[in-house]
């Protein structure tokens, strides 16, 4: 059998996890993900103030978050938008995609993360946090862990890229294409 579980992010315009939360159950949605947060219990309990050094910051959410004065989401597309409100939603999504971005580099880094096999959840949230704190740990040290493993010896050398992707091979992919094109 397997199971799910959520891992809820904040991070940094420079994609590091500031915080996160995961454990939830994957059957349940991101609103109530966020309730069960510790983060979300130190807002209700000593309020926004304690999140930010300034009023005016807060937390920027997708629409399946609530809009609050410390979390803004989006405003909700019906078909009868404003102007001014699509744009805020497109400024509003152009800002909140580096956390799409960390995400993503979360996952692309540590590929183990796509079919977690644990058996016991609090290893595999253990592991989850692991790989968030590895993902933190890459980027403060400006990923020169990432830029070793590139230029590792036993890695491919890059002329035999470049030379795949020369004219020739690409005319024959051409070719190849349409034949199987002109088949379907």
């Amino acid at each position: 059998m397997n199971h799910s579980i959520i891992l809820q992010g904040i991070c940094t315009a420079k994609k590091i996890f500031t915080n996160v939360s995961i454990g939830t159950l994957g059957s349940y949605n991101d609103c109530r993900a966020l309730r069960y947060s510790t983060f979300y219990k130190k807002v209700t309990q000593q309020g926004s103030e304690s999140l930010f050094y300034n009023p005016n910051n807060y937390l920027i959410g997708d629409k399946a978050y609530p809009n609050r004065t410390w979390l803004m989401a989006p405003y909700k597309d019906y078909g009868n938008l404003t102007l001014t409100q699509r744009r805020h939603n497109f400024v509003h999504s152009s800002t909140r995609i580096v956390i799409e971005h960390a995400f993503g580099l979360l996952k692309g880094r540590w590929r183990c993360l796509l079919g977690l096999r644990l058996k016991h959840i609090g290893r595999a949230t253990n592991f989850v946090l692991a790989c968030c704190v590895l993902h933190n740990f890459c980027f403060l040290h400006n990923n020169s862990v990432i830029q070793d493993m590139v230029h590792d010896d036993r890695r491919i050398q890059q002329q035999d890229v470049r030379e795949y992707n020369d004219a020739v091979n690409a005319d024959i992919a051409k070719q190849k294409r349409d034949r199987i094109a002109s088949l379907l």
